[in-house]
């Protein structure tokens, strides 16, 4: 059975006067983003799901969806590849 495949691409810009940090998750990574600095997100994985971004003070945080893989770029330079799929979603007991 094929396996599709389905590439995302993000660019988050730090417009602000200050650093915010940038986390990666279900990774547990988080990059510093100084001001006027943007970061390019390629994500890859199954189909029928997508990134979600949540803002909040002082922090972006991105969310990979199950099976997803991600690299995050400055420039054309890779500063954080989470190359380990992204678990399942927990059942939600009922």
């Amino acid at each position: 059975m094929e396996r599709h495949s389905h590439v995302e691409n993000l660019i988050i810009k730090n417009s602000h006067s200050q650093r915010i940090d940038l986390l990666i998750e279900p990774w547990a990574e988080e990059l510093a983003m100084q001001p006027n600095t943007a970061y390019q997100i390629v994500a890859d994985g199954p189909t029928g799901a997508c990134l979600e971004v949540e803002f909040a003070e002082g922090h972006v945080t991105v969310y990979g969806w199950p099976g997803s893989v991600l690299t995050v770029f400055h420039g054309q330079d890779p500063l954080c590849e989470c190359r380990i799929p992204a678990p399942p979603l927990p059942l939600n007991p009922g």
